[in-house]
């Protein structure tokens, strides 16, 4: 039965509810959901997967602490092709802010750091860099934030009309407009300061 309820979009539900509302339930659905990888698949086709990832997302939610080490490793490790996945990016997302420690971000964000210009504008990838730029670990924070600030030309040595161009076509996508309003409400005082200067220049009239 677990099987089948796993294989249907209209019946997935009823095993998260299992797991959200009925702790016993947990350790046989867990179990079962994981099976395959036991049996030599990876988990991050579990988080990949349209259906199974939704369960995948709700164990992370409200029990964390029941993947082990070695399936947060395998995930974030996958991290530069996961986060441009719209069923398993979200998956990485939760676990970075389920995770009080940070470590999850900061492997995360090592695993993608050099894909970060390519994320900011990426349906999904735009979404992860929000998500870092929310971390419990302020290293992170900053680094995300500071490898951001430079796909926009932002820094404090950048020609304000080089950077006033790189706004403007990063601004006129959705997913560049979040990123930015994400990083305002993260980023330092002198970084705010510097985006402001830019969004107000003569050259953005």
């Amino acid at each position: 039965m677990l099987a089948y309820l796993m294989q249907h979009m209209s019946t997935i539900h009823v095993l998260m509810a299992g797991v959200k509302y009925y702790e016993a339930t947990r350790s046989i659905i867990f179990d079962k959901l994981l099976a395959s990888v036991a049996n030599g698949e990876n988990i991050t086709v579990v988080a990949a997967c349209p259906i199974r990832t939704l369960l995948l997302r709700t164990f992370v939610e409200v029990d964390f602490d029941r993947l082990t080490s070695e399936h947060r490793a395998v995930l974030c490790d996958a991290a530069s092709t996961l986060s441009l996945n719209p069923y398993s990016s979200p998956v990485l997302q939760r676990m970075i802010a389920c995770d009080a420690t940070g470590n999850v971000a900061g492997c995360v964000y090592r695993a993608i750091q050099s894909e970060i210009p390519a994320m900011v504008r990426h349906s999904c990838g735009s979404f992860m860099l929000q998500s870092l730029m929310q971390s419990p670990s302020v290293e992170v924070r900053e680094a995300v934030i500071d490898a951001v600030m430079r796909c926009f030309n932002v820094d404090h040595n950048s020609d304000i009309s080089k950077s006033d161009e790189n706004m403007c076509e990063l601004l006129s996508y959705a997913e560049g407009s979040r990123v930015i309003q994400r990083l305002i409400a993260y980023a330092s005082d002198a970084q705010i300061e510097r985006l402001i200067e830019i969004l107000t220049s003569k050259s953005n009239d």
